[in-house]
Parts: structure tokens; C-alpha cells; sequence
């Protein structure tokens, strides 16, 4: 009869095999080449970075595959690197941080300026944000102009609203900063698209940020 503590090492060596399974078949499938193969092999890796932390020490492996196929003329896969680089950078920061972010930031960031995935760039520019914190500041200076450009009448982009709202809780101290110093030009660039939900949700974010900032001086 087993007990208890056999049962779970059972288990636990169960869902390692099956997660070893489906990593090699993602591997495979990144190997075979083809845009449909590719696309579901990072569909699956996006799937796995939310269930513990299995792919750990595979971490490299993973972003090996995801940088070498960022320039993939295939828009589905293009989509699905924009979605896992957040998604990499929560998983594990640090890891990100020393090893990653340079790279990573250089190609979202050139990604809002595309007409078919900036929205994707902007909300992946957001959540980096979240993961690095105040680390992302010194790329601040590089991604106001985006945020400018995304609120333009003739570029406006919906999702650059919540970008900044992100930034905002990520940075706060240097948002205050540049907000200060560029906030009527990114005010009235925010209401080109009208009172959207999104917009409110910014404004709060902004309005919480000076709130906060002024009550610590």
C-alpha cells in the first residue's frame, strides 16, 4: 500500500513526464520549420510559462527559439513572440533583466511603430514595465515618443492608453517626472479617440501616480 508521500512523488514525477512530453513535441515542432508548426510551439511555451516553474531550466532554450523567429514574415507568429516576451519577463525578471531585456525592448518598441501588431507591441511594452519596475526607466526617454506618436488623431492606438497606465504604476517616480514636464501634450493627445473606458482607466492611473507622488514628498 502506498502512502501518502508516495502517492504525491508519483504524481509529481507523472506531471514532469507529461510536461517533458509536451515540451519535446513543442521542440520538434519549432525544428520542423513551418509557420503553423512554429506558431503552435510558441502557443504551447506561452501555455507552459503560466504553469510553475518547469521550464526553468529550459529558459534558454525558450528564448533562443522566440528571438531566432521575431522576424518570421508570418503575422500569427509575429503575434505570438509579442505575447510570450511579457510573458518571459513575469515568469522569471531577474532573468530577463541580465540576460534579455536590451534585446527584447528594442524589438517591441520598433513594433509600435507597425500599423498590423503596435497595439500587441504597446500592451507587451506595458507589461514588461510591470515585471522590470523602475529598471525600464532609462528607456523612458525613447518610449514617450511612441506614446505620443500612438495618440496622434491620424495614429491613435487605443492600447498605448493602457501602456502608459501600466508604466505609470511600474515607474512612478519617473513618469511623474516626464508627465510633469509632457503631460499637456499627452493630455490632449489622450482625448483624440473620445472618453473611452480605456482612457478613464488611464487618467485614474495618472491621477493615483500624482496623488501618491505628492503624498511621499
Amino acid at each position: 500500500v502506498l502512502n501518502r508521500d508516495d502517492g504525491s512523488e508519483r504524481h509529481s514525477r507523472d506531471v514532469i513526464k507529461w510536461f517533458d512530453t509536451i515540451f519535446d513535441s513543442a521542440v520538434a515542432g519549432m525544428k520542423r520549420g513551418s509557420d503553423s508548426s512554429i506558431h503552435g510551439s510558441l502557443m504551447t511555451f506561452g501555455v507552459m510559462l503560466l504553469n510553475g516553474q518547469y521550464l526553468s531550466p529550459k529558459l534558454p532554450t525558450v528564448y533562443d527559439f522566440v528571438l531566432e523567429n521575431r522576424h518570421r514574415r508570418d503575422a500569427n507568429i509575429r503575434k505570438s513572440v509579442l505575447d510570450l516576451i511579457p510573458k518571459l519577463a513575469n515568469y522569471r525578471p531577474r532573468y530577463f533583466i541580465q540576460n534579455h531585456m536590451p534585446i527584447c525592448l528594442k524589438y517591441v518598441m520598433k513594433k509600435c511603430y507597425s500599423n498590423s501588431e503596435r497595439g500587441e507591441a504597446f500592451l507587451a511594452l506595458g507589461k514588461i514595465s510591470i515585471s522590470v519596475g523602475e529598471l525600464i526607466s532609462p528607456y523612458i526617454p525613447d518610449i514617450m515618443p511612441l506614446l505620443q506618436r500612438a495618440l496622434q488623431r491620424k495614429y491613435f492606438c487605443r492600447q498605448a492608453l493602457l501602456c502608459i497606465s501600466m508604466l505609470a504604476r511600474a515607474t512612478p517616480n519617473t513618469m511623474f517626472h516626464k508627465l510633469d514636464s509632457e503631460m499637456p501634450l499627452l493630455l490632449e493627445n489622450m482625448f483624440s479617440d473620445g472618453l473611452v473606458p480605456r482612457l478613464i482607466e488611464s487618467l485614474r492611473e495618472i491621477i493615483d501616480l500624482y496623488a501618491k507622488t505628492f503624498a511621499s514628498l
